[in-house]
């Protein structure tokens, strides 16, 4: 990993994976990719930020794969094929072992696999996101531009507090426009509120 990397992995799994999840998953916009890049680094040896919508969109199958079967098939075959450097043609041949080697290695003595040096940051997401999966969100509030986010508590809704916010407000409104008025009694039209008459003193 370059010096971006490392420093990469110092936000966190939580931050980086919402950081990755939520770039452009189809072809097009490559600034908000290039812009990764250039904060946290060569995401893989010969992926260029313009395909890194390819990987996105295998990443956003596994916050949908509790709803379709078919999705967590296709992100555990994505996964086992970059574990084992099956690489999709989006990702350039170049000259860097990490192209051919694994990222993960085995200690027999102590019975535990460990990232190797020739992992990734696609390497680290990944198995981020493996240890993730249970906690993956997506944000409710309607017209959220980073919905794809991880729950640091169970029953989170939102991806941050200003979507709580937001969307409370929204649904604040709504209520209000359904209910202005309701309850109120109003006077009718023709009725008009008699003015009181000054009571009249008598003669001392």
């Amino acid at each position: 990993m370059d010096p971006k990397n490392v420093e990469a992995l110092t936000y966190g799994a939580e931050y980086m994976l919402g950081k990755f999840a939520n770039l452009p998953d189809k072809p097009g916009d490559s600034k908000p990719a290039e812009e990764f890049r250039e904060r946290f680094g060569e995401l893989f040896p010969g992926l260029d930020p313009e395909n890194y919508w390819v990987d996105v969109a295998e990443f956003r199958a596994a916050w949908h794969a509790k709803s379709s079967p078919g999705r967590a098939m296709m992100i555990s075959l994505y996964m086992t094929g970059l574990i084992n450097r099956i690489l999709g043609p989006h990702v350039k041949p170049v000259d860097d072992p990490r192209h051919f080697y694994p990222p993960v290695e085995i200690d027999f003595s102590s019975g535990t696999t460990f990232v190797s040096r020739f992992a990734t940051l696609l390497d680290w997401l990944a198995n981020s996101l493996l240890k993730c999966r249970r906690r993956l969100g997506i944000c409710e509030r309607e017209g959220c531009t980073t919905p794809y986010f991880v729950k640091m508590h169970s029953r989170s809704r939102y991806c941050s507090e200003n979507c709580f916010r937001e969307s409370r407000l929204a649904k604040k409104n709504r209520w209000w426009k359904a209910n202005r008025g309701k309850g109120v009694q109003k006077s009718a039209p023709h009725q008009k509120t008699r003015a009181k008459r000054p009571t009249k003193r008598g003669r001392r």
